[in-house]
């Protein structure tokens, strides 16, 4: 009877134990529901590719191929089915004749290769063909001994959880030997796997068994990935698609480069493209009922990464602005420039990583924020500080500052006996008069208030908010990050916070709080609920104009719609 493999998937997500302890001599008994496996040896002579670009992947030598696609494009399959083709054109050994092939097929955890890998695995290979060996913490191998008409093939496929940080996926990486490494699902690895893999591949069969051969026939290793479209800041696209390319990518590439590596990155269409592969093994409705599916749940971002395969962000949970936040009508659709004679508002977050916003606070209201400052690796007092005056002297030289600067009230906690804060270290080194903002304490509620209120104002179609396109770490909080901790109570809003561990556009979002609160009425409350209760009043009066003078600075010699 076989054992039922599904049963450990109702354990909790980060419980990877039992999957650790699954040997692979299990292998042939498991089962999982769903998967229909393969029952012989497969032919890739007789393999029907889903579409043109997967058959361009399978074919590929280039020593690093990817493949990004939709759900159910047919890109596994064409993964995996690649590696007997590689085994099949491995050169012979110049000792005995036999070709051996060894591909190492990695994941982050023992659950992710359980629970998808090798079930993929055993739709292409039968598992109960050769022999598994290993697992309970370490690898587990399916090797299998076939012959062509080439003569024979020693082939193994190793499944191996390389981690989640770089630490351990150097310890599991260490002493690897391979031929070929296999990255699926390659966006859920740390970019450590690929750049250690590289050192790992083209490592089996021993040399002296391809000495025989020209110095270039020497050398077959290759990594190959297939994924789903991840976020825009994933490693696979700016290493393997050479898109939004930052310093590390930059090194990656370059290094590759030098060393002649050739990396063949293969799009597939999505779903409302011409030419989406594997449409006639999925039936007209597979994509619609997914698209409905995702969109009943709330997870319409997935619609876009996952059924029509462009890049996009991966949610972690409920936008805590997502009935307020407007894209198209709080972020400008160019850069925005600062109006002359009205200052730079700043505020900050403090911390390791810490995050500036800088703005101008236009009356009756409006806010618009000019720039951000953010360390991805995250930063000093000092250093933090340095970066924000030449950020302030390059953007927007000579431009008034508004006095003071607005931080966190934790950015006043002293960091020893001496009188040493992070506050008075930035102040130092950027030459800014900073205050820590008192308003509303070190609640969240008056900061989360402030943003709501900016994103609902709109005064004959000129929105409280505006945001220059150039921030992104903001608009990707506003948009997507900065989520909630837990499920809402449905009941009411008590004891709710937005998650904040490990989200770093929720320091951003915090200093564009501390700022807008320099705005707020004395007992906290946003100053857009004055304006609209004046506003009701008036009109209840009949009036059509405010009973008291205006702000100078309400006439506009701008124009406010600017970037809408």
């Amino acid at each position: 009877m076989a054992l039922d493999l599904d049963g450990l998937f109702r354990l909790p997500e980060d419980d990877d134990a039992p999957f650790r302890s699954l040997d692979g001599a299990m292998a042939p008994q498991l089962s999982r529901v769903g998967v229909q496996e393969a029952t012989a040896f497969p032919e890739v002579s007789l393999w029907k590719p889903p579409g043109p670009v997967a058959h361009a992947f399978f074919l590929s030598d280039a020593d690093v191929i990817g493949i990004r696609g939709p759900v159910g494009s047919g890109k596994t399959t064409a993964h995996l089915r690649s590696r007997i083709r590689r085994a099949k054109m491995m050169p012979r050994s110049g000792l005995d004749g036999i070709r051996r092939y060894k591909v190492t097929i990695v994941r982050e955890t023992y659950r992710q290769l359980w629970a998808t890998t090798v079930p993929s695995w055993w739709e292409v290979m039968p598992k109960g063909l050769g022999k598994w060996a290993g697992g309970r913490g370490d690898p587990v191998t399916h090797s299998i001994q076939f012959e062509d008409a080439h003569g024979p093939i020693h082939f193994i496929a190793e499944f191996m959880a390389f981690g989640t940080s770089a630490a351990e996926i150097d310890a599991n990486a260490r002493g690897l030997q391979t031929t070929d490494l296999a990255m699926e699902e390659a966006d859920t690895n740390p970019v450590a796997g690929f750049t250690k893999g590289l050192t790992r591949i083209d490592r089996y069969p021993p040399k002296d068994h391809l000495r025989h051969l020209p110095l270039a026939l020497q050398s077959y290793g290759q990594i190959s990935c297939s994924y789903n479209s991840p976020d825009e800041d994933n490693w696979t696209v700016r290493v393997l698609e050479g898109e939004n390319l930052n310093d590390e990518a930059k090194q990656v590439r370059a290094a590759l480069s030098d060393e002649g590596v050739r990396i063949s990155f293969f799009r597939q269409p999505g779903y409302d493209e011409p030419g989406c592969e594997n449409l006639a093994n999925l039936g007209p409705k597979y994509y619609p009922r997914a698209i409905a599916g995702m969109r009943a749940e709330g997870r319409g971002n997935d619609v876009e990464r996952l059924i029509y395969n462009r890049i996009g962000f991966v949610r972690a949970g409920d936008p805590v602005f997502r009935t307020q936040y407007k894209r198209n009508v709080h972020v400008s659709a160019t850069p925005l420039a600062a109006i002359p004679g009205i200052p730079l508002r700043i505020g900050l977050d403090q911390g390791y990583f810490g995050a500036a916003v800088i703005g101008q606070f236009i009356r009756p209201f409006q806010w618009r924020i000019l720039g951000e400052l953010s360390f991805k690796e995250g930063s000093f007092a000092p250093q933090f500080g340095a970066a924000l005056k030449e950020l302030l002297a390059t953007r927007w030289p000579g431009h008034a500052i508004y006095k003071p600067a607005f931080c966190d009230m934790a950015g006043t906690a002293q960091e020893s006996l001496e009188d040493v804060t992070w506050m008075n270290q930035v102040a130092d080194a950027s030459g800014l008069e900073i205050e820590p903002q008192r308003l509303g304490g070190n609640r969240i509620e008056p900061r989360l208030a402030v943003w709501r209120a900016a994103m609902e104002w709109n005064q004959f179609g000129v929105p409280g908010l505006i945001i220059d396109p150039g921030c992104k770490l903001l608009i990707r909080g506003l948009e997507n990050d900065y989520v909630w901790d837990a499920e809402a109570d449905k009941s009411e809003n008590r004891g709710r916070k937005p998650k904040k561990r490990g989200i770093r556009a929720a320091d951003a979002i915090d200093a564009g709080g501390y700022m807008m609160l320099g705005e707020s009425l004395p007992d906290g409350r946003p100053l857009t609920a004055e304006l609209t209760e004046q506003g009701r009043a008036l009109a209840e009066a009949g009036q059509g104009r405010l009973d008291r003078d205006p702000d100078p600075q309400a006439s506009y010699d701008f124009n406010p719609l600017e970037g809408f």
